[in-house]
């Protein structure tokens, strides 16, 4: 949740209105409540939230003639992986990160080397997650939260790159 904050609070900040996120199925609760935050955030600062807000299934060219339109000048995507491919996809329709459409992602993801170290991201810590893992799983074999489910936050930080600016004008 706080890291989708997080996210929409940097494009506001950058002057953007026009915000999609880009998810999956929504089959993950992470992946929801990245989307509840991202959508409390905008609607806090007034900026509205609708269905178009929130890109599944991308038709790329439709995206892209959005795009160009000015209809969207920013995309939270719920994972690096996604972002790489939307980025990747972008590009080769001739669109320009981030002079054409800010790009964020989640994760802080190092399997692609070339576009993450242009990728604004949220970072996860991976280690605190394994750690609060194998103590959950631990815990669980030892007789511990037998019939009340646990959940266990870790933080996020903001790793700023080159993938967001503020939108360009439209002359």
């Amino acid at each position: 949740y706080g890291g989708g904050a997080m996210a929409a609070r940097l494009l506001l900040e950058h002057g953007h209105e026009k915000i999609c996120f880009a998810g999956y199925h929504f089959f993950l609760q992470s992946e929801q409540e990245r989307y509840d935050g991202f959508c409390s955030t905008l609607r806090n600062a007034g900026t509205p939230v609708a269905k178009d807000n929130l890109l599944m299934d991308v038709d790329y060219d439709a995206l892209a003639a959005r795009i160009r339109d000015r209809e969207i000048t920013a995309i939270f995507c719920c994972n690096d992986k996604l972002a790489v491919k939307m980025i990747s996809n972008l590009r080769s329709r001739n669109l320009r990160i981030p002079q054409d459409v800010s790009i964020m992602g989640f994760d802080d993801w190092q399997a692609s080397p070339d576009v993450i170290r242009e990728l604004t991201t949220i970072r996860q810590d991976f280690t605190e997650i394994g750690a609060n893992t194998a103590y959950l799983l631990f815990s669980l074999l030892q007789g511990k939260f037998p019939n009340n489910p646990v959940k266990i936050l870790s933080d996020v930080s903001l790793v700023v790159r080159r993938s967001v600016s503020p939108p360009q004008i439209a002359l």
